[in-house]
């Protein structure tokens, strides 16, 4: 009972500090949407608590009240599904982080429009992310500059780009931008999406 009483209020404080960040979204969709698996760890585990803390009561009323040993078994059996579940369902949103995930698609938007409103800019042809920690994003630009600019006035447009870029969106860390012609993007996404779907 104590350990129960101890494990609602720590369960109280973390639903409280989930509400506070996640605004309009449901939990379940804010944990899917969050870049910091720290955010819902506390809330799973103590949920992972409370559901282990009525699997034992059960478990050993039943086995004393209905001379029942097995119900203590079962309630052992229970607590261990609960916490394999709740691990696999933070390995899954923890691995994406680790392998790279692409970061959410509203820094993707912002990097191509920067760039195209950029004078220097013919075409912004793609850009693709990667969401390397809770706060920190890689983001790799393809565009088009236009072909009277000189090595100088291209490296000024980047400069110009990449610094906008980061102003607005604080989680980049690094912004690559390739010249290339969309012609040239589109036949390497389609590439890269062809070796995507044999592994």
């Amino acid at each position: 009972a104590v350990s129960f009483v101890f494990e609602i209020i720590s369960w109280a404080v973390a639903m409280k500090g989930i509400g506070a960040r996640k605004g309009r979204l449901g939990y379940f969709e804010a944990f899917r949407r969050s870049k910091d698996p720290s955010d819902f760890t506390e809330l799973l585990t103590d949920s992972a608590g409370l559901l282990g803390l009525l699997f034992a009561l059960g478990g050993v009323l039943g086995s004393h009240m209905l001379h029942a040993p097995r119900a203590d078994g079962a309630a052992s059996i229970g607590i261990a599904v609960v916490l394999a579940g709740t691990s696999l369902l933070l390995l899954r949103e923890s691995k994406n982080l680790l392998i790279g995930e692409p970061a959410h698609p509203r820094i993707g938007d912002s990097i191509i429009a920067i760039a195209r409103a950029d004078e220097g800019v013919r075409c912004a042809n793609g850009v693709l992310t990667f969401q390397m920690g809770p706060q920190q994003v890689v983001a790799n630009l393809s565009a088009e500059f236009d072909d009277h600019l000189n090595a100088d006035q291209i490296e000024q447009c980047v400069n110009r780009i990449e610094e906008k870029a980061k102003s607005e969106n604080r989680e980049i860390v690094a912004l690559f931008i390739k010249p290339q012609t969309a012609r040239t993007w589109r036949r390497r996404t389609e590439r890269l999406k062809r070796h995507a779907g044999e592994s």
